[in-house]
């Protein structure tokens, strides 16, 4: 009897849904900018604390925390922008003004890849001089830091280019 009433719930949720098309294709979108924003933090802590077995003292000073704040977390709010802007919420009565929005829209979409990425490579660009800054103290070991940074910034730069 409880089953029947989740489907009646779920159908009920769903046709309720159903005629705003709006609503039902900003969903996916507001849901990854609010996880990005909220939950991502606080998964990957009890992740880190569960799976990894580390101490939940250092967590703001951790590889993880660095990696999430750097790079996930940037390309999930993209990611986010992207998805609201390939929303057709008005259709606008006139050609001239149809045309403007969607080159509003474009805009949008350019300037939130721009700084996404933008703030992915300063970080990058931060953690390579503090790498090459501690390779520097160990004059032996600079050469192969210096290739070990060329290659992971190789390798990052191709798996975006791939996106």
């Amino acid at each position: 009897m409880k089953e029947l009433k989740l489907v009646n719930d779920v159908k009920s949720s769903y046709e309720a849904f159903h005629g705003r098309s709006l609503v039902v294709q900003l969903i996916p979108a507001v849901g990854i900018i609010a996880f990005a924003a909220w939950g991502l933090g606080p998964l990957l802590r009890v992740c880190r604390v569960f799976f990894l077995q580390k101490n939940d003292d250092n967590w703001n000073k951790s590889k993880e925390h660095r990696v999430m704040t750097s790079y996930i977390q940037p390309l999930l709010l993209w990611g986010g922008a992207l998805l609201i802007c390939s929303t057709e919420p008005v259709i606008l009565p006139s050609a001239s003004s149809q045309a403007a929005k969607q080159r509003l829209l474009n805009f949008v979409r350019s300037l939130s890849t721009v700084l996404a990425f933008a703030y992915c490579l300063s970080s990058l660009d931060h953690y390579l001089a503090s790498f090459t800054q501690a390779a520097r103290n160990n004059v032996l070991l600079a050469v192969p830091a210096l290739l070990y940074a060329i290659n992971n910034y190789l390798k990052l730069t191709m798996q975006v280019l791939v996106m």
